[in-house]
């Protein structure tokens, strides 16, 4: 009823009626109402041991994973040697002297209407 968004009025006396059975329940059988509390079992140390088959395929899909990420490193090295290239072609060509292609001439520069 509360989840529905009804008004208070209506759910208010099935809930506090809820609660009194619990506390009868309490008092004919000494426990709490509810479901069995269960013990937790601790994690790892009742763990049984991987099956043949599935080490193989752990190992198979680590060595995968190694070959992936090596590819990526292999290929990650090779866009950076690129890059240097690239960057020294760019500096060589900034310091080299252009006049045996565009020849000695002084730049022109075009009069500008004042």
């Amino acid at each position: 009823a509360k989840q529905a968004k009804k008004p208070k009025e209506e759910w208010d006396p099935l809930l506090k009626e809820m609660l009194a059975l619990k506390v009868e329940c309490k008092a004919k059988t000494g426990q709490e109402y509810g479901p069995n509390k269960e013990e937790k079992k601790p994690k790892g140390n009742d763990s049984q041991e991987a099956s043949d088959k599935n080490k193989e395929k752990r190992a198979k899909k680590a060595a995968e994973k190694a070959a992936k990420e090596e590819k990526k490193r292999k290929q990650r090295e090779e866009r950076e040697r690129i890059q240097r290239e690239k960057l020294e072609k760019l500096k060589s060509a900034a310091n080299e002297d252009w006049s045996h292609v565009f020849g000695d001439a002084p730049m022109i520069q075009s009069a500008t209407k004042s």
